[in-house]
């Protein structure tokens, strides 16, 4: 079931916690929730990702798990190499939280970027904190609602996470 679903590309991280489960359920019934969360039809807050981008954050995590002290120079340095891409996140399927750290645009870049860091300062960090911080700076309220809640424009996306305490202005604007 994982092979055949790692060969769609795009997985769900839910997909990994029902995986733990699965030996519980009823194995046609674990398939068709694999295959619904798959393909969009369970859940309208889906993330994409492959597994790629899962083990990248791992591997960071890893790599700064007996370090003190995390800098976001030191996360960025992590995207070194990683090619430029404009529209990242657009794809037909409708709004949905996209993970790339393959590929990386401006913005994507800096989300990414301060979504690892965020992720390290927890106790036990994790790929599904990541993705938490990433839908929390990137929607409005932290909510995935379709093309509009996406923070499109960088004054807002600036104003919203200032307000949840990201980041803070260092010298007022004149």
């Amino acid at each position: 079931i994982i092979i055949g679903l790692s060969a769609l590309g795009y997985c769900d991280w839910r997909i990994l916690l029902l995986v733990d489960r699965m030996v519980r359920l009823d194995r046609l019934v674990a398939i068709c929730i694999l295959m619904g969360i798959a393909y969009g039809v369970v859940g309208q807050n889906m993330q994409s990702f492959v597994v790629a981008d899962s083990s990248f954050v791992e591997r960071s995590i890893k790599q700064f798990e007996n370090v003190d002290s995390v800098s976001l120079i030191d996360v960025a340095s992590l995207f070194v190499g990683v090619p430029y891409l404009a529209g990242t996140l657009e794809h037909e399927e409708g709004e949905r939280l996209v993970v790339n750290t393959r590929q990386v645009d401006c913005t994507t870049f800096v989300e990414q970027v301060v979504a690892l860091w965020r992720t390290l300062q927890y106790p036990q960090p994790s790929f599904a904190l990541f993705v938490d911080e990433l839908r929390l700076m990137r929607y409005r309220s932290g909510k995935v609602d379709g093309y509009l809640s996406r923070l499109h424009y960088f004054t807002d996306w600036v104003t919203e996470n200032a307000k949840r305490g990201v980041w803070r202005e260092l010298a007022p604007a004149d």
